[in-house]
């Protein structure tokens, strides 16, 4: 059990965390819900959860994510040039009541990062891409490689971990 304690004046919620989880909301069914729209992506056709799991294999590990971040205003900026993040899991769960459920944990994103990674493993679930596609993306660093983001309702902050001690 945590318990909790004051944070030092230099705690910075957003740079002192090690880690952060997003989950991303699917409405996987031939007609939408009204009700779910606020917090899930429609997409009509049959996904393929095997195949978008598949592909999430190519995002483990340490790689350069330029093709799933947004461009910077100013590309030669020292910033602009770090996209490397490690990724500790990513996986796709469901569907239960219709509803597929990605989940994403990594060191640290980029903007955009979890809706253009969607974006790109939908279109293999649907079977408009292959599963390799993920990995031919990533190997582009090119933004215009992942094509367009997955729209931001099905997206969610889940956790945020810090060091201990």
């Amino acid at each position: 059990m945590s318990t909790l304690e004051s944070a030092g004046d230099d705690f910075d919620a957003r740079f002192n965390a090690d880690g952060r989880t997003y989950r991303y909301r699917v409405l996987n069914r031939p007609y939408p819900d009204p009700l779910l729209s606020p917090t899930t992506w429609h997409v009509p056709e049959p996904l393929d959860v095997a195949a978008m799991n598949a592909a999430c294999g190519d995002l483990i590990g340490e790689h350069d994510f330029t093709s799933f971040c947004r461009r910077r205003k100013n590309p030669l900026s020292e910033s602009a040039k770090m996209m490397v993040r490690r990724i500790e899991t990513a996986e796709w769960s469901g569907p239960d009541d219709d509803i597929l459920v990605f989940e994403i944990t990594a060191s640290a994103f980029c903007h955009q990062m979890v809706r253009s990674i969607v974006g790109v493993l939908v279109p293999i679930g649907a079977g408009w891409l292959p599963v390799t596609a993920m990995s031919t993306v990533l190997a582009a660093l090119d933004r215009q490689a992942a094509g367009k983001p997955a729209p931001p309702q099905g997206l969610s902050l889940w956790s945020v971990r810090y060091p201990v001690g």
